[in-house]
């Protein structure tokens, strides 16, 4: 059950008092409380008491407005948020067509389902140092698409990782793709080594005016910003046809 408590100086106590020194509201959201079980379920709340207290403000309280614990794989007290953000919602007129699901490009969108199949696959670090291109994006006269995408990663042994389980995600990318676009993938996967790609993927993100890194720094400068868990548990390329 002690593991439940943050200890003093924590990333995740730092975070709210960063938050809190913004002088403005927000939420704290609980992740996977599926994964506890009965006896660790009622150190909830004094858990969400501990970071409330991090986030008390001189002359303006407690800025946490509202405490959910929730489980993003099974649903649960989704839609308690889903029906908190809705009410406080302003009312508008559509900014896009109801039919148009993004602006952002499609071969941008394809990009990042292979980027989630990396996060889902590998788990470890390997996600935090990975990038993906989406090298080419073709119609085929079939009626199908031919995409080709290169994984960027920072060293040869995150390339070695990557190259083991290429065919798991060409697999579920490909799959989530067609499910995305309505019709067959052919999805090709290089995987690269390549070193200072971090800087061309912040010009890539900046050309279609995503400044996420930048938004992060300024909630929260130095740590990582994130859904808080409420459990503890260049050269050689390989290609792999979809």
């Amino acid at each position: 059950p002690q593991s439940l408590r943050f200890r003093e100086g924590s990333n995740e106590l730092l975070i709210m008092q960063r938050l809190s020194g913004r002088g403005q509201k927000f939420n704290l959201i609980l992740n996977k409380v599926d994964q506890l079980n009965s006896e660790r379920k009622t150190l909830l709340i004094p858990m969400a008491e501990q970071l409330r207290r991090q986030a008390v403000v001189e002359g303006s309280g407690c800025m946490v407005e509202r405490v959910f614990a929730v489980s993003a794989k099974s649903g649960r007290g989704l839609d308690a948020i889903r029906t908190f953000v809705q009410d406080r919602m302003p009312q508008g007129e559509w900014l896009y067509p109801p039919s148009q699901l993004s602006n952002v490009p499609t071969r941008v969108i394809a990009a990042e389902i292979t980027r989630e199949s990396i996060f889902l696959r590998s788990h470890e670090e390997v996600p935090y140092c990975s990038f993906v291109d989406t090298t080419a994006f073709k119609e085929q006269p079939d009626g199908s698409v031919r995409i080709e995408q290169t994984i960027y990663v920072e060293t040869e042994g995150q390339r070695r990782i990557l190259i083991g389980m290429v065919k798991d995600l060409s697999m579920r990318s490909r799959r989530e793709m067609g499910k995305f676009l309505g019709k067959e993938v052919h999805l090709f996967l290089t995987v690269r080594m390549k070193k200072g790609w971090t800087e061309a993927s912040r010009a890539f993100y900046d050309k279609m005016g995503l400044d996420l890194t930048d938004q992060l720094e300024r909630i929260a400068p130095g740590l990582p910003v994130a859904v808080l868990p409420c459990s503890r548990r260049g050269a050689a390329s390989e290609e792999v046809p979809g």
